[in-house]
């Protein structure tokens, strides 16, 4: 397990170049959570496994909130489930994403105000981390919750949009700067319907930068941060 972590450290440090003593709390606080559940009871109900997953996802930023909503977007991929105690679990995965953030509103720049009409779209893979309880099981139905850190990692990001200045509508279709790889916190509620059929409600929480845009304030560079809401469906091996 500690491999991995290493490896996801590395990863960040890629993108946000952090302290080597923040590596080392960060290290040691994931010993801790792994710790925690160890110590729970150690013996599993529930077999390893693999299962599929899709998704519809409405995302918007934390930030800028004047000009950004809710956008519709998607999610699929594979998860892998694994019981390490006797209801506890681990769940990762790999999860393609393709989520628009809506522009709609006028910043607050009252001398040179802009008004949006439009999308930030973004294209990428999505790691999940979860650790879960299983809080309900019988012969027809199971239920889970579970939490954790998401990790994004953004390979195409563009602005389209309309943008009126001084009653004059001016087209933008262009790169929008992300960081590359982003943290978000994770809080969902899962069930399994004979053991095969799952259907979950998640919600995250960015916990870093999205991207970054000058377009909303001119000479000032507005930072988002990443909410999601996902309803999802999958099926398990």
């Amino acid at each position: 397990m500690l491999y991995y972590v290493d490896i996801y450290l590395y990863l960040w440090a890629i993108y946000k170049p952090i302290t080597f003593q923040t590596m080392k709390s960060l290290k040691l606080l994931t010993v801790a959570i792994i710790a925690i559940f160890a110590s729970l009871p150690a013996v599993a109900q529930d077999n390893a496994h693999f299962g599929v997953r899709a998704a519809y996802n409405m995302t918007t930023s934390t930030t800028v909130t004047e000009v950004t909503g809710w956008g519709s977007g998607f999610s699929v991929g594979v998860v892998y489930y694994a019981p390490f105690g006797k209801k506890t679990f681990f769940q990762t995965g790999l999860m393609f994403y393709l989520d628009n953030i809506k522009l709609d509103g006028t910043t607050e720049n009252k001398y040179n105000p802009h008004t949006f009409d439009g999308r930030i779209r973004n294209l990428g893979i999505r790691l999940p981390l979860d650790f879960g309880l299983r809080i309900f099981k019988n012969s027809v139905v199971a239920l889970n919750v579970y939490t954790g850190p998401h990790l994004y990692f953004n390979f195409a990001s563009r602005m389209i949009c309309d943008d009126i200045i001084g009653g004059k509508p001016v087209h933008i279709d262009e790169k929008f700067t992300t960081s590359g790889m982003e943290i978000g916190w994770a809080l969902g509620v899962g069930a399994d319907f004979f053991k095969r059929w799952h259907i979950h409600l998640e919600g995250v929480y960015g916990l870093s930068n999205l991207g970054m845009t000058d377009r909303f304030e001119v000479g000032k560079e507005s930072h988002l941060k990443r909410a999601e809401i996902s309803l999802g469906v999958g099926y398990n091996f």
